[in-house]
């Protein structure tokens, strides 16, 4: 490992004072997460300087990197998802290894010359990148980190998708939740999806497939990320949703029952604490599917009578359903 990534390393990840080197940040500007993913950047470099193993794999669970950086365990979850898929593809590597007590504990490795390379791009001799071993600490197989749909890079496309992966945050003011949406901005837009943005010029930026088969606007967006928000306080092992898929669900749903985006959330909500839809209904496909089911039962005479849109700078009805 390089001299320069040493002296980097040891400027880094104070325990008590958070110092985030002003070159991370120059390198994540323009990302409304920046402080975010310097901040995590900054410690994972840190730990990594004390591994005690040889092929310099090192674990800290998400709460614990949270608590460095004053973050939530699933902001961290997203932040680190972020760096390895988009940032710093084939530098930051991750991987789950059961312990002992059969518990997953999540194991990070840096390369880093290559990260050196990224960050201070100048007349560093490129070097032959190698794939870390596995974390096999006690004889066991390291399991890689699952992936619940088909992502690229921020600087390499999709396969034979002709689209560069461009990472988007969309947030939503009434949670906490902050959501990276990936872009697939398309290098040539075709005649189809032309004449789809010319019909629908609400659909969100990157919120849409080729030809506008599945798409959504702003508020469906919202609404699916506060979907989300809940789901995770069910089962908090879901994986990154597809949102274009969720948002086009969102969509689909208030247009066939001619509701309000307030109507869907109250819908879910009230299925989300209940005994049985809860683990049953964790995502929009589900809630358009029993949508008559979860309103014959709450009762809600309401929910399929709405139009309109909402008042997005009227916050009253968010502290019943975004709180």
């Amino acid at each position: 490992m390089s001299r320069i990534f040493d002296i980097v390393q040891s400027l880094t990840g104070q325990k008590n004072n958070l110092v985030v080197p002003r070159q991370f940040l120059r390198f994540f500007a323009g990302d409304q997460q920046a402080y975010q993913l310097a901040a995590i950047l900054n410690q994972i470099i840190f730990w990594s300087g004390h591994s005690t193993r040889d092929d310099g794999w090192f674990y800290k669970t998400h709460e614990e990197l949270g608590e460095e950086v004053e973050l939530s365990s699933d902001q961290v979850r997203r932040v680190v998802d972020k760096l390895s898929k988009a940032y710093l593809a084939g530098i930051l590597s991750t991987a789950n290894k059961r312990t002992a007590n059969g518990d997953k504990v999540k194991h990070y490795h840096l390369d880093g010359d290559a990260l050196i390379e990224k960050l201070f791009p100048a007349t560093l001799c490129p070097k032959e990148k190698k794939v870390p071993d596995s974390p096999d600490g006690n004889g066991e197989v390291a399991e890689p980190e699952p992936h619940n749909r088909q992502s690229g890079t921020a600087e390499a496309p999709l396969p034979g998708s002709g689209e560069v992966a461009v990472p988007i945050l969309y947030t939503d003011q009434y949670t906490d939740l902050n959501i990276q949406i990936l872009n697939y901005r398309p290098r040539t837009i075709s005649e189809q999806t032309k004449r789809f943005l010319e019909r629908h010029p609400d659909a969100v930026d990157g919120v849409y497939t080729a030809g506008g088969r599945s798409w959504g606007n702003q508020h469906d967006v919202v609404a699916a990320a506060y979907v989300f928000k809940r789901a995770l306080n069910i089962n908090a092992s879901l994986g990154e949703p597809n949102w274009i898929e969720w948002a086009n669900d969102i969509r689909l749903l208030r247009n066939a029952r001619n509701v309000t985006h307030k109507q869907v959330c109250e819908v879910f909500r009230w299925a989300n604490k209940h005994h049985f839809w809860s683990t049953n209904i964790l995502s929009p496909s589900g809630l358009r599917r029993k949508w008559d089911n979860l309103v014959a039962q709450m009762g809600c005479r309401s929910a399929g009578a709405g139009s309109g849109g909402l008042d997005w700078d009227n916050t009253d009805w968010a502290e019943g359903v975004l709180g």
